[in-house]
């Protein structure tokens, strides 16, 4: 159930109700989020090396504090890889996903003109409108009076 003042919000990897220039520029946007995370990822590996060595290194000089101090940066970094690993998983997916939407987008999007349609459509089964033609030809049956009256007042 949803939270009260909460708006719904559209799913991460969805191009649902988007125009194809705004889904380019999203998928756009994604990737290079993705490009950024595995670069973070790349260098979170380089740090969990670096704290696996420091434990090893304080373990050989039998120095248990630093040891224990570089046990703990290293767990940090180690669960801040396995996040970054999980989110480029999802995003990879994600992405691909997207891209085969992106595909697909512009023939499911259709552009209407309405005006262009009633044209069509009056050109083709005659007006729409019930009103206009007897209004109009109400005028002009008027008019038509009003240029008999002038020409009988004129013979």
């Amino acid at each position: 159930m949803d939270e009260p003042g909460v708006l719904p919000t559209q799913p991460l990897f969805d191009l649902t109700g988007m125009s194809v220039d705004d889904a380019k520029n999203y998928v756009l946007s994604l990737t290079a989020h993705l490009k950024q995370t595995e670069a973070d990822f790349a260098a979170t590996q380089e740090e969990l090396r670096l704290w696996e060595g420091r434990v090893a290194l304080a373990e050989q000089r039998g120095l248990t504090e630093l040891k224990s101090q570089a046990e703990t940066k290293r767990d940090e970094t180690s669960a801040r890889k396995t996040k970054l690993e999980l989110e480029i998983w999802e995003f990879r997916d994600g992405v691909e996903k997207l891209k085969k939407q992106l595909l697909l987008l512009p023939l499911t999007q259709r552009t209407v003109n309405a005006d262009a349609l009633l044209e069509n459509l009056a050109t083709l089964g005659g007006p729409l409108d019930n009103v206009s033609p007897t209004v109009k030809r109400f005028e002009a049956e008027d008019a038509l009076a009003a240029l008999k009256k002038r020409l009988a007042e004129g013979s």
